[in-house]
Parts: C-alpha cells; structure tokens; sequence
C-alpha cells in the first residue's frame, strides 16, 4: 500500500483589524505560527508544510527557523490576503501552485496558527 501524499498549507497573513501581527505573538515563549509548525512536523504524516503568507516578517522568520521543513515558495497575492478574504483561496492557491509544478496530493490539511493547542493525534 503506498503512503498518502498529504500537503500542510500554513496559511498565516499580516494584517488583522482586531489583532495586528496576531500569527507572531507569544504564547508561552513561541510565536503562534511556531506552535503550528511544530505541530505539523510532530505528525509525521504530512509530506509537505507550505507557508502561504503576504507578511515579509513572518516569512523571513518562517525561512531561518525551519529552512529545510517549511516550503515558502511564495508570496501570497495581496487578492486573496485581504480582511475579506476566505482562508480558501489561500489553500486553492498553494495548491494551484503545485499542481503547476506537476506535483499533486492525496489530501490536503489547513492548520491556522491560531488555534495553537493541538497535538499531534490531533492532526
């Protein structure tokens, strides 16, 4: 039986009306999107972890701490990074952007970072 390929989108934007830069405050010593990360890796079912983010500091800190575990092929499109934006059009774009590259997935998961409390039976 061959392993299901499963691709993880991170989808952690800038802005926020009621929290500005909510996906890197601390909680307990880690920024949120952090906790989510090391949830992802912990399950050791995901194949691929993608960041899907407009924000120049949450990839700059996503690319150093996790070079090699986090893909950040892209910026995400100010389009589908707005307020009224659904988290969606963030999964379909990372996974448009895939399939662009020929590489397809099984099944795909959405972690938000702001929902930091999971383990990884969870996932």
């Amino acid at each position: 039986m061959q392993k299901s390929k499963i691709l993880c989108v991170i989808p952690a934007r800038n802005g926020s009306v009621g929290l500005p830069n909510k996906n890197m405050k601390n909680l307990n010593g880690k920024p949120l999107i952090q906790w989510t990360i090391e949830s992802a890796v912990k399950s050791k079912l995901i194949s691929k972890i993608v960041l899907s983010s407009d924000s120049n500091k949450i990839i700059k800190f996503v690319k150093k701490k996790y070079k090699n575990i986090v893909e950040v092929p892209f910026k995400r499109p100010k389009n589908i990074s707005n307020n009224n934006s659904p988290v969606s059009k963030a999964v379909i774009h990372a996974i448009k952007f895939y399939e662009k590259k020929n590489e397809k997935f099984d099944y795909v998961i959405l972690l938000e970072p702001t929902s930091p409390i999971r383990f990884k039976s969870d996932i």
